[in-house]
Parts: structure tokens; C-alpha cells; sequence
């Protein structure tokens, strides 16, 4: 068993022997007969104690505790004297001895257990200094009271946290710490629960010095004295405010698309869930509208991604102003964004997707490269006794979104049970020749729109024999949506320019790639049977009798705005508007590709061939419109 080692320091050698005597059994004793040895050892070594005779060569007591609180060596010393003196002992004790004792039979005999002693109360006031430290040091606001809840003491932090200083909160009740309903006072009753003690926390609003509140946790616990009789509380308040601040972000993060702001699409579907539940429940109407922006990889495309989310912040603004602060916004995924309309019958979400549509077709897209013109579609369900569950709801709004982009796009689609061809039940309305006139189309335009569908994959296979060729017919296709768009050119036009950009080269399916020029050839240079694959295209097209408009504009798309094109000449005015936007489109998309057509051009240089191209190869009023020299025009 270790022993507890022990600095005597004692000028006689017969006291040092029985003192040595009487600490034999658990104690290691360590003898200085002077003040100066006894301070090497303090130096050198650590003790559990010091017993100092009263009295040494040249010193007393009263220096070496002089020296111990100079050095800061913190061991408990004891004191002994060969006779009583009052003074002495007083003056030993302020200055910090735990005991002070005359040396007898009867002492020397205790003087273990005086010495465990002090060792015990030495380690009990470190212990002390250390929580007070703690409780000094805390950032947390920690404060003791009575069972009335009347404070007795407080830490350092209840200044930065509440405004008060430490000791303008004694005596003052602690519920006016807190904001008026909060009632800390029953929370205290709940601390001491049931009777057994228990500690309680929670949340609670604060009220600092100035008034202003913000929100704590607070837990409290009970001290008992030794009989288990309640006698003290102790608080500790966190300011939460940070916490609750961070905690709210994140949540907002988690629920918010991070470009415009919107729900993202996990959160929309858990408010769909909960609107679905509630609409059931209470019986109560819901609807629900999906959109797309039209064609709008081709303005990632031409303008860049930094454009595109510029753009597509300045729609979601469009979209949110354009519903009620009750409908929920979400941006879905890409350039799709959805609408719940809760407690919304299909005429009122119908209304709303008409001003969405409406909206966003008359606004100008504010970017940093002047300003855009886009377009949307927009399907629309509503929920009936048939949709079985949230999800069959929103599949209904994207099919009504889907027969909108399958129809030529930029419209509004209500869901409709039986989407057929069928027009044997339907009656042609109008009381004039354009009325009916625009009656007949819009009853043949699906079924149009179908045999279109269904005549396309015969038309792709052509561009089996070269890839490249497609890829470049579709991204044509997306450009020319774009400009076609700035240029206000909408309904069976714009249909028939998308087509007829997708299907503008199927003729150089039949050219051999010999005979394929550099872009940069010009019009007299190039060889017959390549000038004459906007012939084959026109007749390929011209075969299925399906797309009459869309044949005049494969045919005149090398035509030149000064006459000197193929294959008629035609120049100006003369030329189909739809062919002179293909035009611009099929040409930019040439330069920025390069491959069989030469090098590639940046997007810049490819804007700039274009710029210098006005007037002479392309319509100076469309191509301004290409390079964004202004923000609408009408063609």
C-alpha cells in the first residue's frame, strides 16, 4: 500500500523523531530542519502535507506560508508550537493553515487523523475552486435559487446573455427573466415532480434587461440537504437563438430549391401528400397544374447555363406572382415547375394556369446578355372520385402537359378522360367561315398531330446512315424554337418550323460525303447534289402528305436574304419567314459544331459571322433578334 507523503519541517531533532513516530503507519515522512531545506524539497517534490514547527532557525510558521502562497504551492499546512500561543495561532489560520496544534502526548497521538483530515479539506476546497471556476466560466447562464425561485447567486454570463450583472439579479425573482405566459414559476412546481426529485427542462422564452426576448433552454435541478429536504434550485439557460436560427435554415435548405427558391421537388410531394389526406378528409376540392418552359435547351445551349439560371429565377418570380400566396410553388426539376392549388376546383386552376401561360409569354426574361422572350405549357388536373391516390393526380396534370407539348406547345391543357381522335361526337362550332374554319382545325389537330407522331420515326430512320446528322437536326430544331419565339411566330407555323427543322437535312442522307463541302464554301461552289439535298428533302417530305408547310421550308432554307441562295434565287421578303429563322438557326448550329463541316467556331466567333451576315445571307431584323439586340420584336 502506498504511503502519503509528508514534508516535516522541524529544527529539533527529538520533536522530528516522535512526530515521525506517530505518522509511522501510512505516512512517508520527508525531515527539513530549516526554512531553506524545506523550500528545496516544496521545489522538488509534491506533498500531500506540510506539518511546520512554529517556530525555526532564523524563520517562522508564518514565512513559510508567506512563501507557499508567493510560489503558489498548493498543499495544506499544519502548524505546531511548544506552547500555546492565541495571537500566533490566529495569525497562522488567516494566513491559510488548516490547523494549528501544541505539541502533547494526547496531540502528537490525533496527529494522523488531523493530518487525514486536512488532506480531505484541501481536496474538497480544490474541488470547489474548480466548479466555481467552471461555473464562472461557462457561457451558459447558471443561477441558483431558492424554492421561491428567488435568486441567490448568478454567473458571469448572465451579463452578455440577459444584461444584467451578476449581482443585480440576487434577490430578485427569476420569472422575470422570462416573457409574460411562460409561467416558469409553474415549471418550477414540475421540477420537484412527483416528489422524488426530478430535474426538468424545456424550452422558454427570455426577456433581457432592455425587453427583448429570445428563446432559452432552461433545465433545473434540486439540491437536498442532508434530511432529503429541498433546499435549493439550480438553473442553467442556453441562448437558443443561433441554434433555432441554424436549425430553421437548414430545415429551409432541405424543403428549397437553392436556384429560385421554391419548394424542391421532395417537398412538394410531401405537401401533396398532406393536401391530398386533407382534401379527401374534408371533402374539399384540389388541383394541380405541371409546366415547361418551351424549348428551353436551346437557350442553355446559345446562351450558356448561367443565362439558362437566370432565366429560370426570373420565371419562378413570373410564376409565384402570378398565384395566391395559399398555392404551393415548387420548381419540379430542370425547367419544369409545379402548382398545388389546394381547395381549388379545375375552372379556378384552369384560370391560374391561363395567367401563368399569359404572364410569362408577355414578360421580358431580364439576363445579363439583354433581355429573353420564352413560352410555356401547362397541363391541368383536378382531383375527382376516381384518382386513387396523390400521385395518380399529378400523373394526370403531366399527361395534360404532355398533349400540350405533343400539341404544337405553348398552351394550357385541362386533363381529359379519353384523349381519342374521335371526332365522330364532337360538332363543329362558329357562326362565320373563320370561326368554323378554326373550329375544323382545332377538332383535326390532334388527330394531325398523331399521324405526325407516327410518320416521324419513318422520316428519323433516314439519319441512321449518319448519326451526326441528327444530333445536329435536333439542336437546330431547339434553336430555332428560340428565335421563333423572339419573333412572336406562334401556333401551325411554329408547328411546322419545328418539324421542319428536325427533318432539314434528311436530303444529305442521300448525298455521298465526298461531295459534303466546309461551311465556309460559298453557294457557287458547291457541288449539284449537295445544293440539291433541299430538293430530295422537299420530295422525301412531299410523299407522306403530311407536311406541306414544312415543305417549302426545307426547300427555301438556303435561300439568301440578297437572292444569291439556292435553289430559287429567292431573296427578301420572298423568302418564307419560317425558312429565313431556319436559317439563322441551321447556320449558327454549323459554325459551333464543325466536324464534316470544318473547324469549330467558338460561340462568339459564330455570333459574329452571323452579325456580319445581316442583310446579305440573313434578315437583318431576325438576325438582331438571334443576337439579343432586342428584347421583343414582330416579324
Amino acid at each position: 500500500m502506498l504511503k502519503t507523503p509528508i514534508l516535516l519541517v522541524e529544527d529539533s531533532p527529538t520533536d522530528a523523531l516522535i512526530v515521525k513516530h506517530a505518522l509511522r503507519q501510512g505516512f512517508e515522512v520527508e525531515h527539513s530542519r530549516t526554512l531553506e531545506a524545506a523550500q528545496e524539497h516544496l521545489r522538488a517534490n509534491a506533498y500531500a502535507a506540510v506539518i511546520c514547527d512554529c517556530f525555526l532557525p532564523g524563520a517562522t510558521a508564518v514565512d513559510m506560508l508567506h512563501w507557499l502562497d508567493a510560489h503558489r504551492i498548493d498543499v495544506p499546512m499544519i502548524v505546531m508550537s511548544g506552547q500555546g500561543d492565541e495571537r500566533v495561532a490566529t495569525d497562522v489560520l488567516k494566513l491559510g493553515a488548516y490547523d494549528y496544534i501544541v505539541k502533547s502526548e494526547e496531540t502528537l497521538s490525533s496527529l494522523p487523523m488531523v493530518i487525514r483530515q486536512a488532506i480531505r479539506q484541501h481536496e474538497l476546497e480544490h474541488r470547489a475552486r474548480i466548479l466555481q471556476q467552471i461555473v464562472e466560466n461557462a457561457s451558459d447562464c447558471i443561477i441558483t435559487m431558492d424554492m421561491d425561485g428567488v435568486i441567490l447567486t448568478a454567473n458571469r454570463a448572465v451579463r452578455p446573455m440577459l444584461g444584467y450583472a451578476p449581482e443585480a439579479l440576487v434577490g430578485m425573482s427569476v420569472t422575470r427573466l422570462f416573457a409574460d405566459g411562460a409561467r416558469p414559476e409553474d415549471a418550477f412546481k414540475m421540477f420537484d415532480g412527483d416528489g422524488n426529485g426530478r430535474s426538468w427542462n424545456g424550452e422558454l422564452r427570455a426577456r433581457r434587461k432592455d425587453g427583448s426576448l429570445f428563446p432559452v433552454h432552461m433545465s433545473t435541478s434540486i439540491l437536498r440537504d442532508p434530511a432529503g429536504k429541498s433546499v435549493r434550485l439550480i438553473g442553467i439557460a442556453r441562448d437558443m437563438t443561433e441554434r433555432n436560427e441554424l436549425l430553421e435554415k437548414l430545415r429551409r435548405l432541405s424543403v428549397t430549391d437553392n436556384l429560385t427558391n421554391l419548394c424542391n421537388h421532395r417537398s412538394f410531394h410531401d405537401r401533396l401528400r398532406y393536401e391530398f389526406v386533407r382534401a379527401r378528409r374534408y371533402e374539399e376540392p384540389l388541383s394541380c397544374i405541371m409546366i415547361d418552359v418551351d424549348y428551353f435547351k436551346a437557350v442553355n445551349d446559345t446562351y450558356g447555363h448561367i443565362i439558362g439560371d437566370q432565366a429560370l429565377k426570373s420565371l419562378a418570380d413570373i410564376i409565384a406572382k402570378a398565384t395566391r400566396s395559399s398555392d404551393i410553388v415548387a420548381r419540379y426539376g430542370g425547367e419544369e415547375f409545379a402548382v398545388l392549388l389546394p381547395n381549388t376546383e379545375m375552372a379556378g386552376a384552369w384560370r391560374c394556369a391561363e395567367n401563368i401561360w399569359e404572364s410569362v409569354r408577355k414578360a421580358e426574361i431580364a439576363t445579363t446578355q439583354g433581355a429573353l422572350r420564352l413560352t410555356v405549357s401547362a397541363g391541368v388536373a383536378a382531383l375527382a372520385s376516381d384518382v386513387r391516390n396523390e400521385e395518380d393526380l399529378l400523373r394526370r396534370a403531366d399527361e395534360a402537359l404532355l398533349v400540350a407539348k405533343r400539341g404544337g406547345r405553348n398552351m394550357v391543357k385541362a386533363w381529359q378522360p379519353d384523349d381519342s381522335d374521335d371526332t365522330g361526337d364532337k360538332e363543329i362550332q362558329g357562326e362565320d367561315l373563320a370561326g368554323i374554319t378554326r373550329s375544323m382545325r382545332s377538332l383535326i389537330q390532334p388527330a394531325m398531330g398523331k399521324l405526325v407522331e407516327a410518320a416521324r420515326p419513318l422520316v428519323q430512320s433516314l439519319y441512321r446512315r449518319t448519326p451526326e446528322l441528327q444530333e445536329h437536326a435536333v439542336r437546330v430544331r431547339e434553336c430555332a424554337m428560340a428565335l421563333a419565339h423572339a419573333a412572336d411566330i406562334r401556333g401551325e407555323e411554329e408547328i411546322a418550323l419545328k418539324n421542319a427543322a428536325e427533318f432539314h437535312d434528311i436530303g444529305h442522307a442521300l448525298t455521298p460525303r465526298a461531295l459534303w463541302p466546309k461551311h465556309s464554301a460559298a453557294p457557287a461552289d458547291l457541288p449539284k447534289p449537295f445544293r440539291d439535298h433541299v430538293l430530295v428533302g422537299e420530295q422525301l417530305l412531299a410523299e407522306l402528305k403530311l407536311f406541306a408547310r414544312e415543305e417549302k421550308i426545307v426547300r427555301h432554307h438556303h435561300e439568301r436574304y440578297d437572292g444569291l441562295g439556292y435553289p430559287d434565287g429567292l431573296a427578301g421578303e420572298g423568302i418564307p419567314l419560317t425558312a429565313r429563322v431556319l436559317a439563322i438557326a441551321e447556320a449558327y448550329q454549323t459554325m459551333i459544331e464543325g466536324g464534316p463541316w470544318g473547324t469549330a467556331l467558338s460561340a462568339r466567333a459564330a455570333r459574329k459571322k452571323i452579325a456580319e451576315g445581316a442583310g446579305t445571307l440573313y434578315d437583318p431584323r431576325l438576325t438582331e433578334l438571334f443576337l439579343g439586340r432586342r428584347s421583343r420584336a414582330r416579324v
